[in-house]
């Protein structure tokens, strides 16, 4: 809890003094860091050690596309602004829903498209969630729900129902919905494909669906402890870890991407 984070270099050597509460790995050609206790503030810093915006800030995230979220306010009166890495605000977003909603965050930016959270006054319990481009337009219609998610491979993730009879789909960069929610849970797609999960968080059964939504691995895999990544990996180079779990024991091996063309 006391401890020091800081960099080294490949042959071992500190390249920046053990000075740092926080580190994140470097995005953009900065590193977010913290300074100070849990009270500190956040700053971003070259491969040198210098500070590269020119101030800290109560809150942020790490640089992606060139931009990163900071809070220029304080925690109980945030505002939230994107800068560029020398820390000019690039994007600044004016809350739709001042009468009714407060600032809580913003996501870094993933394929040209950022992500705003907005708390609902009369309930805490209550957040909104709206897509923005780098114009500060806010994206989507608002029927379509903004699923605490990313864009990965021009799909993101929505879903319909109320937890825990929540189902899940894929929605494209224009707002439609490419796959329908039929899913009790789904990762991002990665390499063509995601991990969908077919029963409930302790019994359920993982397998694989492509872009149109089609089942190209049926759902044998195992669900262990809720974790949807445990027992079934995404695909990295055409092959998937996977665990078959019996009664003799666990064995882990590799299944290797669907192709048509096989």
């Amino acid at each position: 809890k006391s401890g020091k984070w800081s960099f080294i270099d490949k042959n071992g050597n500190f390249t920046i003094n053990l000075q740092f509460s926080f580190v994140t790995d470097f995005y953009d050609g900065l590193a977010l860091v913290k300074i100070g206790d849990d009270s500190g503030k956040w700053g971003y810093i070259d491969t040198k050690g210098k500070l590269a915006t020119g101030r800290l800030y109560e809150e942020a995230n790490h640089f992606s596309e060139g931009l990163a979220g900071v809070n220029l306010g304080t925690k109980n009166d945030p505002n939230w602004v994107y800068v560029n890495t020398i820390g000019e605000v690039a994007i600044k977003i004016s809350s739709i829903f001042q009468k009714k909603y407060r600032w809580g965050y913003v996501h870094p930016f993933k394929e040209g498209i950022g992500k705003v959270v907005f708390i609902q006054n009369s309930d805490s319990r209550k957040w909104a969630r709206r897509m923005i481009n780098r114009k500060a337009e806010i994206l989507f219609s608002d029927d379509l729900f903004v699923d605490d998610s990313e864009f990965n491979e021009g799909l993101a993730k929505t879903n319909i129902g109320q937890y825990p009879n929540r189902i899940y789909g894929f929605y494209d960069r224009n707002g439609k919905v490419i796959i329908p929610p039929q899913f009790d849970d789904v990762s991002n797609f990665k390499n063509g494909f995601a991990i969908f999960r077919i029963g409930d968080e302790n019994t359920g059964r993982l397998g694989f669906i492509d872009r149109t939504g089609k089942i190209v691995v049926n759902p044998v895999f195992k669900v262990e402890h809720g974790i949807l990544n445990l027992t079934v990996f995404e695909f990295t180079e055409g092959l998937a870890a996977v665990k078959v779990s019996s009664e003799k024991g666990d064995l882990w091996g590799y299944i290797q991407a669907p192709n048509d063309n096989k």
